[in-house]
């Protein structure tokens, strides 16, 4: 099964004073019906191993990538108005929507590549 390049519309909402979950284990299910059926035990050992993770080095995908535009938008527009977690105005380069393709060419520079990563291109490529 596939995810969709976009997070479900009412999954979560996403503000500077806070992100809320507005989805169940019921909820998925009727939203990806070809899923997959996983036991709540396992959610909750998976929950637990990722509240114990490096979470930037674990977390990857398009839905991570999408959370992080909205989050660094939510900042842009309070920098340029209400002010009331931006303090002063945020100068950038890019237009009034940060895209995912420019938030790629922007964070490229950042990323980390695990050992692991390059082992494994090795072995595939060989």
């Amino acid at each position: 099964m596939n995810l969709d390049e976009k997070l479900p519309k009412g999954y979560i909402d996403v503000t500077l004073q806070s992100v809320t979950c507005n989805y169940d284990l019921n909820i998925i299910g009727n939203t990806f019906p070809n899923a997959t059926e996983i036991e709540e035990i396992m959610l909750n050992n998976k929950l637990v191993e990722f509240g114990n993770c490096e979470k930037r080095k674990v977390f990857r995908g398009k839905y991570e990538m999408q959370f992080l535009i909205k989050f660094i938008q939510l900042l842009l527009q309070d920098s340029n108005s209400s002010k009331s977690v931006v303090k002063s105005k945020i100068n950038y380069a890019f237009g009034d929507n940060l895209s995912n393709q420019q938030a790629i060419n922007v964070f490229e520079g950042y990323a980390e590549t695990p050992e692991s990563l390059i082992e494994y291109l090795r072995t595939v490529t060989q």
